[in-house]
């Protein structure tokens, strides 16, 4: 199933604009309070990292929304109960809000420092999947958020590999957003979109999508599959794919499975893709 944006009493404020190399003390007062930092991306291929450190206990009691301007939502992450958790942003320059909230009640106020790095060198004995290579070169998820299709017919991930993406038909995948206060993602209409993952050079066993269907003329549908082209969901003896998507909304499904994901397709009568992310 696909899970919708968390809504927020008010809206929260948003701090200042960070570059790579500051570090700053963050401090949550309300249990049900917001943060929100800006992040600058320069690059669509070499990625940003936002990383947040602290007490294990805090930083997986969090819940991190990133959204791109006019409330584009690009990814929904929960860090695991760890000292720090790395966020690397690519696949534009673009400026790209951080939001920070608690996911359970604690004693408030919660404490953490969040700060802004480009990616360190692979610390040798990488193993076969993308969650090894990822957290070797010390990242935690990536999301990548093209601006619209790329020229190259492929989503660059400097040092890990490239997703080649191809719409059928070819003209269905185009630069749109679905508000006119929203940045540009990549629109399908009347297609399907696939994202091959083969040249990531790793195995990837679990990713996530998010989207905003108008469910025009149809519903959105979304699937994986294996090398040989079987469904990895929606088929005996695997899970659910992600549907039943509201429409007209940001909404986020992550998809897992075994063996290792070969393709991510996206398939309907009019939708927005704001991001892939390996989480």
């Amino acid at each position: 199933m696909f899970a919708g944006a968390t809504a927020c009493a008010k809206s929260p404020l948003v701090r200042d604009l960070l570059a790579s190399g500051e570090l700053v003390d963050v401090s949550i007062d309300d249990p049900a309070g917001v943060d929100r930092w800006n992040v600058r991306t320069s690059s669509e291929r070499e990625p940003t990292l936002v990383r947040l450190s602290g007490d294990p206990q805090i930083l997986g009691a969090l819940r991190v929304r990133i959204l791109l301007p006019g409330d584009v939502v690009v990814a929904e992450l929960a860090p695991t109960q760890v000292s720090a958790y790395t966020i690397a942003l690519s696949g534009r320059a673009a400026t790209w809000t951080i939001e920070m909230g608690l996911t359970a009640r604690r004693p408030v106020p919660v404490q953490y420092q969040l700060a802004v790095a480009q990616p360190s060198t692979p610390a040798g004995g990488v193993g076969p999947a993308c969650g090894d290579a990822l957290r070797a070169r010390g990242i935690n998820a990536w999301v990548i958020a093209p601006a619209g299709p790329p020229a190259t017919g492929r989503l660059e991930l400097a040092g890990l590999g490239a997703m080649a993406l191809r719409a059928t038909p070819a003209s269905s995948a185009q630069a749109g957003a679905p508000s006119p206060v929203a940045v540009a993602v990549l629109e399908v209409r009347e297609g399907a979109l696939a994202a091959d993952l083969a040249g990531l050079g790793c195995d990837l066993t679990r990713v996530q999508i998010t989207l905003w269907d108008t469910g025009k003329p149809r519903p959105a549908s979304v699937w994986i599959a294996d090398g040989s082209g079987q469904r990895l969901c929606g088929a005996a003896g695997h899970p659910p794919c992600p549907g039943n998507a509201p429409p007209d909304r940001w909404m986020t499904g992550t998809l897992s499975a075994t063996p290792a994901i070969r393709t991510l397709t996206i398939e309907g009568g009019q939708l927005y893709v704001s991001s892939i992310v390996i989480p």
